[in-house]
């Protein structure tokens, strides 16, 4: 979103020197199919140790499992020693299918009883062999739900720990904790 990007750099840099906007034209079906580069191939421009705190907010919920984990490591590369990362995923365990199967669930962003039910009704697999859902058959990056286990473990993998898991709101649940529909994975870098 370079529009989004530019106003960052014109309305919060001058005030916050520190804070520095970069403009990654990456390729996702749904959001930027014109993208010039591929999520999973993409180096993050900063130097290792870079960053004690790593913000993906509605991120993770729009990329493949494996270009995820490409963002796992690049972020655990980033971050300092003690460094922390909230990201937020729609995480697929026992209590979200049974809130699923019985059809309790609500579209992200929207948490009234009149919400029309989401449904994870398409299953497939990344390049990597890797299994994640969604409801949108043409263009699963619209919304993308990956099994907790896995997740949790592409963490562990990057060289992250996962210190909390506050679950949303999004399979039907009252939201423990956070207040969103999206699940979220407070990590830190040891």
């Amino acid at each position: 979103m370079p529009e989004s990007i530019a106003w960052c750099r014109k309305a919060i840099t001058p005030k916050h020197p520190n804070f520095h906007f970069q403009v990654a034209d990456l390729h996702n079906a749904q959001y930027n199919p014109a993208g010039s580069q591929r999520a999973d191939e993409y180096t993050f421009p900063y130097a290792d140790d870079s960053f004690d705190v790593a913000l993906a907010a509605s991120l993770f919920t729009h990329l493949r499992p494996f270009e995820g984990q490409r963002y796992l490591d690049e972020i655990s590369r980033v971050l300092r020693p003690g460094g922390h990362l909230l990201g937020t995923w729609f995480l697929i365990n026992e209590e979200a299918e049974d809130l699923l199967a019985r059809d309790k669930a609500m579209t992200p962003g929207i948490f009234t009883a009149a919400a029309p039910p989401l449904k994870l009704t398409h299953s497939f697999t990344d390049e990597r062999g890797n299994p994640f859902r969604s409801p949108a058959a043409e263009t699963p990056e619209h919304m993308i739900a990956i099994g907790e286990q896995l997740v949790v473990a592409e963490h562990e993998r990057a060289g992250l720990e996962v210190v909390e898991i506050l679950y949303g709101a999004w399979p039907g649940r009252a939201a423990r904790g956070n207040g969103s529909g999206q699940d979220m994975i407070i990590a830190r870098r040891p």
